[in-house]
């Protein structure tokens, strides 16, 4: 299970260079279902409570598991709840070769609240998902995959290390 709480707080009047406050939680809970089958739940929440966030403050959506037919950052917000749900399936048998290989899909969803960089766009739910294959390796793990998003929003995506 991974969970990542934050709370920032910033003031002008203790050196800062504006005032606003930023909230977000991340949890991800992991669920092997058989051997073969796992299951990944994960939901994040963030806000900024009506202040206005610096650039670099904003919440990001887009990128792999992240609204995976979005391109990294494309959605900026002031505040967001998102879910995802992913599902590995591993290809081979415990002790193969093949053990180390996966086919998985996502499922993501986010309610984007005072996006700031979208035209009459501000406030919605968005959907994405994704189709990829991975593989552990000795230099970590290989992902390729595809993502789709709403609005014929679609990316590829190739990684190598931790997306």
């Amino acid at each position: 299970m991974y969970l990542n709480a934050s709370v920032k707080a910033a003031r002008e009047g203790l050196g800062g260079d504006s005032d606003y406050d930023r909230a977000q939680i991340d949890l991800d809970l992991p669920l092997r279902i058989t051997p073969r089958h796992r299951l990944l739940a994960g939901v994040r929440w963030g806000d900024s409570f009506g202040t206005t966030l610096p650039i670099g403050e904003l919440f990001p959506l887009g990128g792999f598991l992240n609204l995976s037919g979005y391109q990294p950052r494309e959605i900026l917000s002031e505040g967001y709840t998102f879910g995802r749900l992913v599902y590995y399936y591993r290809l081979g048998d415990p002790g193969a070769y093949s053990e180390n290989l996966y086919f998985g899909a996502s499922l993501e969803g986010a309610d984007v609240r005072d996006r700031i960089n979208a035209l009459g766009d501000e406030d919605s739910f968005k959907l994405g998902g994704s189709v990829f294959f991975a593989a552990d390796t000795a230099l970590g793990p290989l992902y390729l995959g595809v993502g789709a998003g709403e609005d014929n929003h679609y990316a590829v995506y190739l990684f190598l290390g931790r997306p």
